[in-house]
Formats: C-alpha cells, sequence, structure tokens
C-alpha cells in the first residue's frame, strides 16, 4: 500500500513539473507571436518571414482595398459599393433546395466511355466552347487534341477531359478568369451563373503559376 502512495506522489512531481516545462515553452513561443519578434529571433529566415506575411496580406479585405485590388473586391462582395452595404446589416441563411440536379455533360453518358465516337467528342469539346481535333482514339487514356475558345490547343485525355473534368490548363496559367470563361463555356457556365452576376469581369494575376514551375521543373530536370 505505502508502494502505491509513493508512486502516486511521484507521478505527481512528475506532472508538476511536466506542466512547468510546458508553460516555459509556452512563454517562449508568446515572446516569438508576432512577425517582428520572429523576425529578430531568427535572422536566418528573414526572409522567409517577410514573404509569409506579405501573402497572408492578400487574404484580407483591407489590404485589397488600400491597395486598389478591384478585382479581389469583385471575387467576394461584386463591387465596393455592394460590400460597404453590407456594414452593420443582418442577413438571412438560405438553405439550397433539396432536390436533386445534374450537369449536362455534353455528351450521351448513357454510353460508356469507351464507345464514345469523334463525333461524340466534336459535342462535349464544342459544350465546352472548344473543338475536338482529334480521329479515333486509341484508348480513354492516350491523350488527343483539342482546342479550346480561346484558341489554345492541348493534349488531353478522353477519360480526363470527360469524367475528370480537365480542360485547357493555358488559360488558367497566370490568372484566375472564371467570368471570362463562363461566358463562352457552357459547360462551366452551369456552376458559375447561378451565384455569380452576368457583369462580372474580373481577372486576378497569379503571383506563382504551378504550371510554370511543373514546366520549370521538366525543363531542369529533362523530362
Amino acid at each position: 500500500m505505502f508502494k502505491i502512495f509513493e508512486k502516486s506522489a511521484n507521478y505527481t512531481k512528475n506532472t508538476e513539473r511536466f506542466h512547468k516545462i510546458q508553460n516555459k515553452i509556452f512563454r517562449r513561443r508568446q515572446l516569438c507571436n508576432s512577425a517582428t519578434d520572429r523576425l529578430s529571433c531568427c535572422p536566418c529566415k528573414r526572409r522567409l518571414c517577410i514573404e509569409h506575411c506579405r501573402g497572408l496580406q492578400r487574404i484580407y479585405v483591407r489590404w485589397a482595398e488600400e491597395n486598389n485590388k478591384t478585382e479581389w473586391i469583385q471575387a467576394f462582395f461584386g463591387s465596393l459599393e455592394e460590400k460597404q452595404k453590407l456594414v452593420g446589416s443582418k442577413y438571412d441563411l438560405h438553405r439550397p433546395s433539396d432536390e436533386e440536379s445534374y450537369l449536362d455533360h455534353g455528351y450521351d453518358e448513357n454510353k460508356p466511355l469507351e464507345e464514345q465516337t469523334p463525333e461524340d467528342l466534336k459535342k462535349a469539346a464544342e459544350f465546352r466552347g472548344g473543338e475536338y481535333l482529334g480521329g479515333e482514339p486509341e484508348s480513354i487514356y492516350t491523350p488527343v487534341k483539342w482546342k479550346c475558345a480561346f484558341g489554345h490547343t492541348f493534349s488531353l485525355s478522353v477519360n480526363a477531359a470527360l469524367h475528370g473534368g480537365h480542360w485547357c490548363l493555358e488559360c488558367m496559367k497566370h490568372a484566375w478568369a472564371y467570368p471570362k470563361i463562363a461566358q463562352k463555356n457552357p459547360f462551366y457556365a452551369q456552376v458559375w451563373n447561378p451565384q455569380h452576376s452576368p457583369d462580372e469581369t474580373y481577372e486576378i494575376p497569379m503571383r506563382f503559376s504551378a504550371y510554370e514551375i511543373k514546366e520549370a521543373l521538366e525543363k531542369k530536370l529533362g523530362l
């Protein structure tokens, strides 16, 4: 019985010691809580911290207003005037309809993908505002030629385009241009138009392009 109490006492001491160490670590983290403190405590990471903080600024509405980034304001509010109307106003939550609805994919979905003919693929491409430039595909996984509504040609398998939902990479290489794409791509417009105004015309430039990074890596690695 005495051993049990002894173990219990040791456990209590160890627990108290653990909490003291934990509190010390927490206090140290508090000292480096602000970006300025992090920079002074970690000079070797100064550049990384600065870039990180600049990136965080871009997600704030105030940053968009102060730097006259109207495209960011339009993306979230429609316009600066519409945003200002929301200050101090109340809003009602809207429950979407429970009725099931399905997208039109621009081809006969009752036919297996392997049985889609070049004519079927042309219709699917037209429904995306583009053209099908290939012939009879070897398989649904073999890349074939397509053209988007903006004249970019690209290679993509039938499976990736029709089942995967992928399309022209060039259109999304340098900027988020969803309104422009929706105007010429009926397939995409199905999900864009119900939630957006037809007056939206913004484009948001990408600071870093994932596609350009991919191309640079492929070139460097010789892929």
